[in-house]
C-alpha cells in the first residue's frame, strides 16, 4: 500500500512523532470542515484502491493535505466522530501494506500452474462431461455426446475441481498464499496481518462545530427558499380570533404563502411544540403550514402530528433537509 501523504491516501502505520505534529495542525476550522462533509454524506466509508491501499474519497476530494486516518482517528478519540467496522483488509506482515496478489499452489507438489476443470451438464440431454471435453463454437459450446451447439441457457455447471499442470493431480481445493508486490514476501492468511477499515458518522459533540442551532438552520432554509420567491423572517399574520401569530419564515411563490416554523433541540421534540403548532395552524386555517423538526419527534409527539395532520419535515443533515424542503415547495406550488 502506498505511504504517500498526497490527496488523503491512508498509510496503515503512523509514528507517535508524526501523530503529535499532525494534531497540532488541527484547527477548529479544519475539524468543522470535516464534520460538515461527514454530515453531508451521512456516512464516510473507505474506498479501496487498485494498488492495495485505500482512501476516504470525500476527504480526498476536499484536498485537505492531511493524513486522513490520523485525522479521523483523532476526531473519533476526541468525540467528534463515531466509527464502526467497515471491512477487513489483509496486508503484508513485513511492510504492512496491501499491495498483494493471491498465489495459487498445488497442494500435492507445490507447483504454481493450476487450471480449473468444471463439470458441465447439457440440461436437455442430461449429458455430463468435464469442461475440456466441450469444443468452443463462437459464443457456444458443443456437447461431446450429441454434437449440439449450446448457448448459456442450455447448460449448467454442476461442480469443479482443480488440476495441477505439473503432477496432474485433481484436488477439490487449492493451497492459497499471498505475495507482496513491494518486497516479494509470501504469506498465508494465518501469517498475514489483518487491518480493520472503519466508516465514520458525526457524533453529537460535533453539533457545536457545525454551529447547528435554530437560527443557523433557519438561515439555511431561507437560503434555499430565496430561490423560490420572496422570503420574510418572523412573519406576522392575524388569526381568525384577531390574535397576531408569528412564524419563523414565510415565502411567497406562485401567488401563495408558505408559513414555516423551525423546532430545534438536542433531544426529540415533545408534545408541547406540536400542540403549539396546531393552535397556530387552526388560527390561520387555509394557509400552507410546515413544521421543520430537528432532529426528530418523541413517539407521542409523532402521534399528535399524525392525528392533527400537520405537515412536517424531519432534518438530520442539512443536505437532506434542503432536498425535502425543495420537494415540498415544488409539490404545492
Amino acid at each position: 500500500m502506498s505511504v504517500s501523504r498526497k490527496k488523503g491516501v491512508v498509510p496503515l502505520k503512523e509514528s507517535q512523532t508524526e501523530l503529535k505534529e499532525t494534531e497540532r495542525r488541527y484547527t477548529r476550522e479544519l475539524l468543522a470542515t470535516v464534520v460538515k462533509k461527514v454530515d453531508e454524506v451521512q456516512e464516510l466509508v473507505p474506498t479501496r484502491l487498485p494498488n492495495g491501499g485505500f482512501i476516504y474519497k470525500e476527504l480526498d476530494d476536499m484536498k485537505l493535505e492531511e493524513n486522513s486516518q490520523v485525522l479521523l482517528n483523532y476526531m473519533f478519540e476526541h468525540g467528534y466522530l463515531e466509527k464502526r467496522p467497515s471491512e477487513t483488509m489483509l496486508v503484508c506482515p513485513v511492510c504492512h501494506e496491501g499491495n498483494i496478489v493471491p498465489v495459487l499452489k498445488c497442494k500435492s507438489c507445490g507447483a504454481l500452474a493450476i487450471r480449473r476443470e468444471r463439470l458441465i451438464e447439457h440440461k436437455a440431454g442430461g449429458h455430463i462431461h468435464p469442461e475440456s471435453s466441450f469444443k468452443i463454437q463462437g459464443e457456444k459450446i458443443v456437447c461431446p455426446s450429441c454434437s449440439r451447439a449450446l448457448n448459456t441457457t442450455e447448460w449448467r455447471t454442476l461442480g469443479a475441481w482443480f488440476v495441477c499442470a505439473e503432477c496432474s493431480e485433481r484436488q477439490a481445493q487449492m493451497a492459497a498464499e499471498f505475495k507482496c508486490l513491494k518486497d516479494n514476501t509470501l504469506f498465508t492468511p494465518v501469517l498475514g496481518e489483518f487491518t480493520m477499515l472503519y466508516k465514520y458518522t458525526v457524533a453529537e459533540k460535533s453539533r457545536s462545530l457545525l454551529g447547528f442551532d435554530e437560527t443557523s438552520i433557519a438561515e439555511g432554509i431561507v437560503k434555499v427558499l430565496s430561490k423560490e420567491g420572496e422570503v420574510e423572517r418572523n412573519f406576522a399574520i392575524k388569526g381568525k380570533s384577531g390574535v397576531e401569530h408569528v412564524f419563523d419564515i414565510a415565502v411567497k411563490t406562485s401567488g401563495k404563502h408558505f408559513l414555516i416554523d423551525v423546532a430545534f433541540s438536542n433531544q426529540p421534540i415533545d408534545d408541547a411544540i406540536v400542540l403549539a403548532s396546531f393552535a397556530k395552524t387552526f388560527e390561520v386555517k387555509g394557509e400552507d403550514y410546515l413544521l421543520i423538526i430537528w432532529p426528530g419527534l418523541t413517539k407521542s409527539a409523532q402521534n399528535l402530528v399524525d392525528f392533527y395532520k400537520i405537515n412536517i419535515i424531519q432534518g438530520t443533515t442539512l443536505e437532506s433537509l434542503n432536498k425535502e424542503l425543495e420537494k415540498y415547495i415544488e409539490e404545492r406550488k
